[in-house]
C-alpha cells in the first residue's frame, strides 16, 4: 500500500461486504446511519448501493471532493505526524488512476479548507433533508 499498489478488487469487495453487514446490524437499532467509504470504482459502488438499498428505506449520497493539492498536503502532514500511516503520494496516485466520477450524488461538498466547515455544511444539508421544516438544519 505504501508503494502505491492499489487494493485488489476482491479485498475492496470484502471490505464493502463487511460494511454492509455492519450496516444491516445498525439499521435494526438506528433510524439514521452514516457510512463513509471510498468508492473510486463505479461497479463496486453500484453493488454497494444496491445492497444498502435492500437494507434501508432509502439513502442519501453525499460526495465529498478535495483538490489534489489539499489532499497531498494533508497526506504529507499526516505522514510526518503518524509514522504508521500507510497512505502517501503513491497511494493517492494509484487511487486517482482508477477513479471514476460519482454520478447522481444528492449533495456535493468540497473539503478544501477547515474540516469543521465541511462537516457543518453537511450537517446543515442533512438537517434540511431529514426535517424540511427546519430552517438551515
Amino acid at each position: 500500500v505504501a508503494e502505491g499498489i492499489p487494493f485488489p478488487d476482491d479485498f475492496r469487495e470484502a471490505v464493502f461486504g463487511r460494511t454492509l453487514a455492519h450496516l444491516a446490524d445498525l439499521s435494526q437499532t438506528h433510524e439514521h446511519v452514516i457510512v463513509e467509504e471510498t468508492f473510486n470504482r463505479k461497479a463496486s459502488r453500484e453493488r454497494f448501493f444496491a445492497g444498502a438499498g435492500a437494507l434501508l428505506n432509502g439513502f442519501t449520497l453525499i460526495e465529498i471532493s478535495v483538490e489534489p493539492r489539499v489532499a497531498l498536503e494533508h497526506l504529507a502532514t499526516r505522514a510526518e505526524s503518524d509514522a504508521g500511516h500507510m497512505a502517501g503520494r503513491a497511494m493517492f496516485d494509484a487511487f486517482q488512476s482508477v477513479a471514476e466520477p460519482i454520478e447522481n450524488a444528492d449533495f456535493t461538498v468540497a473539503n478544501n479548507g477547515d474540516l469543521r466547515d465541511t462537516v457543518d455544511e453537511i450537517c446543515r444539508y442533512l438537517g434540511m433533508r431529514l426535517d424540511p421544516a427546519t430552517e438551515g438544519g
